[in-house]
């Protein structure tokens, strides 16, 4: 749409930016006739119009007052987010590389490189520092598999993203995401037989498989260890509060903040993607067993905190809407249920849509549930640079 030779122009309601001047109301819900004109001055006026059941307006492009300043503050602001993306998806190529050399080292019982996953930790708290969820985003839609490499990133990730909310020292920082990196690391040291569900192991080697742990210990040991602190993490990073996880049935008296946060992030990682598990979960219904399971294993102020910083659905997370559309999460915000979402394709008729941004707080859709890239057959990993965030 163009504006007339007056310089103005119809839009609908979901157009109106603020700084625009609106001379009259055009279409509107209602029969009492709505009589608003003048700048939409901030966000709230624009909220105050929708709530009013105005769908269309007439703008008057001459009287609307979009600086230069502001434009060019968005400008860079979205220079700024390009150049954060690309950040990100290069950690996250560096990062695929440098776990899946871990793992052959590991698995062939060689020396891994400790001082490059140290490094990689610190990026991943740079990164997120920056913006919380670029690199959640990047990392959770080229890596939605359950492979031992894309678990062993994502629980490094959502770690990183729970630091920048937290009072922890910078080396408890840096331990913690170092620990997401390594913890289940021993499963590649494991007898393929012992690498199945719980459920399908006989009580005997359900006990051989928690040797996971000590196999790790012993590959540390030979690598040259990190510092104590994440030792000890990875050392109790399957005990549970009320005594009854392994290798030593410590119970909440014995087991720090950063453990307990630890052993959420790996499970819910686990429970998300279906690693260790024979199905995949959604992110709501694997916080729903996390809360099910809460305090017997789980410190239930921890994972409330979890769950606001990493989100309900956190960014890279695939939603359905209310509206029949299939959303990508990009970015969560204060209200836990209404993220910024990027929405590509429509469910309901099958068939690829134009790519929209839309914050969820400021619109009249909303998620229904998480959905499954397998069940619309889509590849979202190109998702996180089309249209940016």
């Amino acid at each position: 749409m163009t504006p007339d030779k007056n310089g103005k122009i119809r839009i609908p309601i979901t157009k109106l930016e603020v700084g625009d001047f609106v001379e009259e109301v055009t279409k509107q819900l209602g029969d009492v006739k709505i009589v608003q004109t003048g700048i939409v001055r901030n966000y709230f006026a624009l909220q105050a119009l929708k709530k009013k059941g105005v769908i269309e307006v007439l703008v008057d492009t001459a009287r609307s007052n979009k600086s230069e300043e502001v434009e060019t503050t968005t400008a860079i602001k979205k220079i700024k987010i390009e150049s954060q993306i690309e950040a990100a998806l290069h950690w996250q190529d560096k990062a695929l590389s440098l776990m899946e050399d871990t793992l052959a080292r590991a698995k062939a019982h060689l020396p891994i490189d400790l001082f490059s996953l140290e490094k990689l930790a610190i990026d991943a708290l740079a990164l997120t520092k920056q913006h919380k969820d670029v690199l959640g985003l990047a990392v959770r839609c080229k890596m939605s598999n359950n492979l031992l490499a894309s678990h062993l990133i994502r629980i490094a990730v959502s770690l990183a993203q729970f630091c920048q909310s937290h009072n922890y020292q910078p080396q408890v920082n840096q331990s913690l995401v170092l620990a997401g990196l390594l913890s289940r690391l021993g499963y590649q040291l494991l007898p393929n037989k012992l690498r199945l569900p719980n459920e399908k192991l006989a009580v005997i080697e359900q006990r051989q498989k928690q040797q996971h742990i000590a196999q790790l210990l012993k590959l540390l040991s030979l690598s040259g260890q990190p510092s104590p602190q994440v030792l000890r993490l990875l050392a109790e990073q399957n005990e549970l509060l009320d005594g009854t996880g392994y290798p030593h049935q410590l119970d909440i008296d014995k087991l720090n903040s950063a453990q307990r946060i630890l052993s959420i992030a790996i499970t819910f990682d686990s429970l998300v993607f279906g690693f260790d598990h024979t199905k995949s979960l959604g992110s709501t219904a694997a916080f729903r067993e996390l809360m099910d399971r809460s305090p017997a294993h789980f410190d239930p102020d921890l994972l409330q905190q979890f769950i606001q910083t990493v989100g309900l659905y956190p960014a890279g997370t695939l939603v359905k809407l209310a509206s029949g559309r299939i959303a990508l999460v990009i970015e969560n915000q204060t209200q836990l249920t209404k993220p910024r979402v990027k929405v590509f394709y429509n469910g309901e008729f099958n068939h690829h849509v134009a790519v929209r941004i839309i914050n969820l707080a400021e619109s009249d859709d909303s998620i229904e549930g998480t959905a499954k890239a397998q069940r619309y057959d889509l590849n979202i990993s190109d998702l996180v640079t089309e249209d940016g965030i």
